[in-house]
Protein backbone atom coordinates (compact mmCIF):
# COMPACT_ATOMS: atom_id res chain seq x y z
CA UNK A 1 0.00 0.00 0.00
CA UNK A 2 1.25 3.27 -1.13
CA UNK A 3 -0.42 6.36 0.97
CA UNK A 4 -1.57 9.44 -1.24
CA UNK A 5 -1.90 12.57 -0.18
CA UNK A 6 -5.06 14.65 -0.88
CA UNK A 7 -5.86 18.15 -0.85
CA UNK A 8 -8.65 19.82 1.86
CA UNK A 9 -11.21 19.66 -1.31
CA UNK A 10 -10.68 15.94 -2.03
CA UNK A 11 -10.84 15.46 1.89
CA UNK A 12 -14.32 17.08 2.14
CA UNK A 13 -16.21 14.32 0.21
CA UNK A 14 -15.50 12.14 2.70
CA UNK A 15 -16.19 14.34 5.66
CA UNK A 16 -19.75 13.29 7.23
CA UNK A 17 -21.49 10.68 9.42
CA UNK A 18 -22.14 7.35 8.02
CA UNK A 19 -24.73 6.04 10.41
CA UNK A 20 -22.75 5.19 13.49
CA UNK A 21 -19.42 6.44 12.15
CA UNK A 22 -18.22 10.05 11.45
CA UNK A 23 -15.50 11.05 9.72
CA UNK A 24 -13.16 14.31 9.84
CA UNK A 25 -10.61 16.12 8.11
CA UNK A 26 -7.55 17.48 10.30
CA UNK A 27 -4.35 18.60 9.09
CA UNK A 28 -4.73 17.23 5.65
CA UNK A 29 -6.04 14.02 6.69
CA UNK A 30 -9.55 11.71 7.00
CA UNK A 31 -9.64 11.06 10.72
CA UNK A 32 -11.89 8.31 12.36
CA UNK A 33 -12.35 8.70 15.78
CA UNK A 34 -12.52 5.18 16.93
CA UNK A 35 -14.62 3.92 20.22
CA UNK A 36 -12.74 4.01 23.12
CA UNK A 37 -9.19 4.52 20.85
CA UNK A 38 -7.77 8.11 20.19
CA UNK A 39 -9.12 9.61 16.61
CA UNK A 40 -6.83 8.29 14.11
CA UNK A 41 -5.35 9.24 10.86
CA UNK A 42 -6.44 6.91 7.50
CA UNK A 43 -4.10 5.98 5.16
CA UNK A 44 -5.59 7.49 1.72
CA UNK A 45 -4.62 4.77 -1.08
CA UNK A 46 -6.43 6.09 -4.13
CA UNK A 47 -10.00 4.79 -6.33
CA UNK A 48 -12.03 6.46 -2.37
CA UNK A 49 -10.24 3.68 -0.40
CA UNK A 50 -8.23 4.24 2.75
CA UNK A 51 -6.67 1.78 5.32
CA UNK A 52 -6.21 2.32 9.19
CA UNK A 53 -2.53 2.63 10.47
CA UNK A 54 -2.50 -0.19 12.77
CA UNK A 55 -4.72 -3.15 10.90
CA UNK A 56 -4.69 -4.22 7.73
CA UNK A 57 -8.15 -6.50 8.29
CA UNK A 58 -10.53 -2.95 7.59
CA UNK A 59 -10.16 -1.00 4.67
CA UNK A 60 -12.61 1.67 4.18
CA UNK A 61 -13.83 2.84 0.20
CA UNK A 62 -16.27 5.82 0.30
CA UNK A 63 -19.11 5.35 -2.70
CA UNK A 64 -18.94 8.94 -4.58
CA UNK A 65 -19.97 10.24 -7.81
CA UNK A 66 -17.60 12.48 -9.49
CA UNK A 67 -17.37 15.74 -7.72
CA UNK A 68 -20.21 15.10 -5.15
CA UNK A 69 -19.92 14.25 -1.58
CA UNK A 70 -19.80 10.45 -0.84
CA UNK A 71 -22.92 9.02 -0.20
CA UNK A 72 -21.67 6.00 1.61
CA UNK A 73 -18.53 4.06 3.00
CA UNK A 74 -18.39 0.39 2.65
CA UNK A 75 -15.95 -1.36 5.06
CA UNK A 76 -14.28 -3.98 4.08
CA UNK A 77 -13.25 -6.63 5.99
CA UNK A 78 -10.24 -9.14 5.46
CA UNK A 79 -12.92 -12.35 5.90
CA UNK A 80 -14.40 -10.96 2.87
CA UNK A 81 -17.13 -9.83 4.78
CA UNK A 82 -18.61 -6.04 3.53
CA UNK A 83 -20.88 -3.79 5.30
CA UNK A 84 -22.48 -0.77 3.70
CA UNK A 85 -23.25 2.70 5.46
CA UNK A 86 -25.13 4.87 3.75
CA UNK A 87 -24.35 8.54 4.84
CA UNK A 88 -26.77 10.00 7.40
CA UNK A 89 -25.98 13.05 7.59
Amino acid sequence: MTPQTLDDAALDLYVGQYGIRSFSAENGQLIYPRQGRPPEPLLALGDHRFAFTDTVDFMLEFKQDGTRPAHAVEIQVADGRRMLMPRSD
